[in-house]
């Protein structure tokens, strides 16, 4: 979520610098990253008890504890009713964004903090816009109605991640309510596109915000350099088609005939399907 006002800014020196806003970490503990490593312990415990192994399963059980034990002990606003990232000197950054949600998803949250999450989804002031959820709180200063990427933009995955985490707690009622909403919002878009959006505006039923301001000319660059490797591509390739001529794609920068590379790609092909078959024969032996 990388525009999103989520760094201490007086950590990072030349802070006016836009890319140093957007990518350094700020040393923060973020709310997202850090339930995530708590769901990955999780899983990987259930894998390994599936496949019967037992190796590092209690350091992975003792860092899921700790882990899901920080988050509600160091970054649970009580008087905000709120999960907020952390700065480096151990005060909430108090920016309200959807990362707070994985604490429905990742079901470590209890019942009274479930029903202090699912309060802000419903704020019309907050994360109930025309469309829903937008990746920032309406009431931030950096909010956009057009969605400004992720300053209140509306992204599939993470309402995705909202309304999995609302079922996984029992609140079925509401993640119906978003997703009808989103569901009906991308309809409309869509009639107006054809097509369907990375993200869309929070207020409208318009597409997202494509490029931030801050971004114009940087991906000005990117997109005129790759347009040059392109068109260099394409030369060379014209050149070797004419000369009847292949690079091979495993020897860098030695040409076979066209015909020599087809028939050593269909060997490989060979190769391949008899040793996938001689691991299940191995299998079912």
């Amino acid at each position: 979520m990388d525009n999103l006002p989520r760094c201490d800014l007086s950590l990072i020196p030349d802070s006016e610098d836009w890319m140093l806003e957007t990518f350094h970490h700020s040393y923060m503990s973020w709310i997202d990253a850090t339930l995530q490593a708590a769901m990955s312990c999780e899983y990987l415990i259930m894998m390994a008890e599936e496949l019967g192994i037992s190796d590092d399963v209690d350091a992975l059980k003792d860092e899921y504890d700790n882990l899901v034990r920080f988050v509600n002990e160091k970054m649970w606003s009580e008087k905000d009713g709120f999960y907020y990232d952390l700065k480096a000197d151990g005060s909430f950054l108090a920016v309200k964004t959807v990362a707070a949600f994985w604490a429905l998803i990742s079901k470590i949250a209890p019942p009274d903090r479930v029903d202090a999450l699912c309060r802000h989804l419903e704020d019309k002031n907050e994360f109930n816009r025309p469309n829903r959820v937008p990746a920032l709180s309406a009431d931030h200063p950096d909010y956009k109605d057009n969605g400004g990427y992720w300053n209140g933009g509306v992204w599939a995955p993470t309402d995705y991640m909202i309304l999995c985490g609302l079922s996984a707690n029992g609140k079925e009622k509401l993640a119906k309510e978003i997703a009808e909403c989103c569901y009906k919002n991308c309809i409309e878009v869509y009639k107006k596109t054809g097509t369907f959006w990375e993200n869309y505006a929070p207020e409208t039923d318009d597409r997202f915000d494509r490029v931030h301001p801050r971004n114009q000319s940087l991906r000005r660059k990117v997109g005129d350099s790759m347009a040059r490797e392109q068109a260099r591509g394409a030369r060379n390739k014209e050149a070797a088609r004419r000369q009847g001529f292949v690079r091979h794609p495993h020897v860098q920068g030695e040409k076979i005939p066209r015909r020599e590379a087809r028939n050593n790609r269909r060997e490989r092909q060979a190769d391949k399907s008899k040793s996938y078959l001689r691991r299940g024969l191995a299998v079912l032996v």
